[in-house]
């Protein structure tokens, strides 16, 4: 049984070479994610978070790329932390916290990897775990919160065995 308390309700709206294996993927990364000692700090460690991954492809995250950051570009990873006010989620009654949506590029995703001679499986894991934690609260556009942030990707991708992705050369 694993005692971290992450549920995902995946969505496939795309092919995805990784497929037969994006649940272990998945389960491994919020597991490794789970252990971490300074996320357990900042997590209510008595309710059950839930989150929806959806893959996709570049005509729609070029869309939501555009409505919601005002890029007209496809990008790899979108991530929509819920936060605590959402209008109408008080008159749903659920177990879990629910804390967002990330959507995933499986165009540029693949891409990426080969542009970046990584694998697809390792550019997967780490582009899940980076926006994992943009819903748990973490971000990148101040440089201080980027040091944090990356390197607890870092640290996270080291215990499954994956390099540090921003490490050039």
């Amino acid at each position: 049984m694993v005692d971290y308390m992450f549920k995902v309700d995946f969505d496939f709206a795309t092919n995805f070479s990784e497929e037969i294996s994006v649940y272990a993927l998945c389960e491994n990364a919020l597991e490794a994610i789970w252990k971490n000692e300074v996320i357990q700090s900042g997590l209510d460690l008595n309710v059950d978070m839930l989150f929806t991954l959806r893959l996709s492809d570049d005509v729609e995250i070029k869309q939501l790329n555009k409505d919601f950051r005002g890029k007209d570009k496809p990008t790899n990873v979108l991530s929509f932390p819920a936060g605590d006010e959402m209008p109408g989620m008080e008159m749903i009654e659920m177990s879990e916290k629910y804390i967002g949506d990330v959507i995933v590029s499986v165009e540029t995703l693949e891409r990426e990897a080969r542009e970046q001679n990584k694998t697809v499986h390792d550019h997967f894991v780490h582009l899940f775990i980076h926006s994992v934690l943009h819903l748990l609260g973490y971000d990148h556009i101040i440089e201080e919160e980027a040091e944090v942030m990356e390197g607890l990707e870092i640290d996270i991708l080291k215990t499954l065995g994956i390099n540090n992705p921003y490490h050039k050369g």
